[in-house]
């Protein structure tokens, strides 16, 4: 039978051990003439092991750990037509030697009962006590979460520590954060570069022109419904969500690059429990020099449609407290990586076409830009006696196969601040 179930349901649900024979059904369920109810045991696999033949009247293969295969009871109606006996037999084989009729019943009425019991374990499963949430993510795999928050759902990609440790690494995006993937998770081969590392790099998804802050109002020049809170996010909301699989809420990492970049040291800033180092890859590390905040009104708008001054009001606190080179005394300490390049084409800068042509000169302007800044937050850093790692590359415009190179030069002191190699 076991096969059987397998071929219509899949493993995932399966019935299993009989329990006392007559208890009373299951709530807001009637029991009609004759029928009874059934405590039956399920094993629930994850998704990773959900195709494993294994008959889960029986105990759990030794394949399977406490960790990935979960048992809940829930109970089963059977209807006044099936007897006990036959229930037996269709599920668990305890067939004796007068039991023909039960095999001719059996090619009749399998396919009820399984539609039966499927139906009502799906339904009790959903008042059964709920899996751990990291106990089905197995180390050096690829996760893509749904986390809770104050904006609603928010999608998460995650490659888990190879070796299950806690530490972890968050990526952070550009300007044009994307909804459907961090574009860390395919425009570079960070996945690919921390994979035997026990460290799990977090890609959150979404947060276009945000600046990865908390926004006072949605922006009223394209219509946003939500008010961005994206500090509260990625501080409370995702770290309480992925402490439940393992992570820590202390030993982090945080990197971006262009807004992201400033954004990391932001959120490094004033969550140094939360954060041991932090990177940043051609941001815009001076908001408050002359022209800044026009620049990014003009970039927000380009990217999105978003208004800067829902974000943060002209020199209000809020928009100093995102500066950082105004909250540069509150890094000293933390480990950190600062770059930028010099907007002069480099080895990665091959236009085919005009439009290509163009695409490099914008992001010769956009690097030079951030070159100017972050070489102000450089000497800003000097001037307070705060160290910090810098690296002002030659050539290199504003694009990710430059980032990609940067965070692999970063990888070894990452991987030093938070003691996970």
């Amino acid at each position: 039978m076991a096969e059987n179930w397998d071929r219509w349901y899949g493993s995932a649900i399966r019935p299993g051990a009989l329990g006392s024979s007559h208890p009373a059904p299951p709530e807001g369920v009637e029991r009609g003439p004759g029928a009874s109810t059934r405590n039956v045991t399920v094993w629930r696999p994850p998704k990773s092991v959900a195709s494993s033949h294994h008959r889960c009247d029986q105990a759990a293969p030794q394949s399977l750990t406490d960790r990935s295969v979960t048992p809940i009871v829930v109970d089963v109606l059977l209807p006044p037509f099936v007897d006990e006996p036959l229930f037996r037999s269709l599920y668990f084989g305890n067939e004796s030697a007068d039991a023909a009729p039960v095999r001719r019943r059996r090619r009749r009425w399998s396919r009820t009962i399984a539609a039966v019991a499927f139906v009502v374990a799906v339904a009790s499963s959903a008042t059964a006590q709920a899996v751990p949430p990291g106990d089905s993510y197995a180390p050096g795999s690829f996760s893509e979460l749904m986390v809770p928050s104050a904006m609603g759902p928010v999608k998460v990609q995650v490659r888990w520590a190879a070796r299950g440790g806690g530490a972890a690494l968050y990526l952070l995006d550009g300007m044009r954060a994307r909804d459907d993937r961090n574009a860390w998770s395919f425009e570079t081969n960070a996945t690919q570069l921390f994979d035997a590392d026990d460290v799990t790099l977090v890609m959150p998804v979404g947060g276009q022109s945000s600046f990865y802050t908390d926004w006072r109002s949605p922006s009223n020049t394209n219509g946003q419904k939500i008010t961005y809170k994206w500090e509260t996010f990625l501080t409370r909301e995702l770290p309480a969500f992925l402490a439940a699989h393992g992570v820590s809420t202390t030993n982090n990492a945080v990197v971006g690059l262009s807004m992201g970049g400033s954004a990391a040291l932001t959120l490094a800033a004033y969550h140094r429990d939360q954060f041991r180092f932090a990177g940043s890859f051609s941001g815009a590390l001076d908001l408050t020099a002359p022209g800044m905040r026009e620049a990014i009104r003009v970039a927000m708008l380009d990217a999105g449609g978003y208004n800067v001054d829902a974000m943060a009001p002209p020199w209000s606190p809020q928009w100093l407290r995102m500066d950082p080179y105004v909250f540069a005394p509150q890094l000293r300490g933390l480990s950190m990586y600062i770059s930028a390049a010099s907007g002069l084409p480099g080895r990665f800068d091959h236009p085919s076409s005009p439009i290509g042509v163009f695409d490099t000169a914008t992001a010769m302007g956009l690097e030079a830009l951030c070159l100017v800044t972050t070489r102000a937050f450089q000497i800003r850093l000097n001037s307070l006696g705060i160290p910090a790692h810098y690296d002002f590359p030659g050539t290199g415009t504003h694009g990710w196969k430059y980032w990609e190179a940067q965070l692999a030069n970063a990888r070894p002191q990452i991987l030093g601040a938070l003691n996970a190699g």
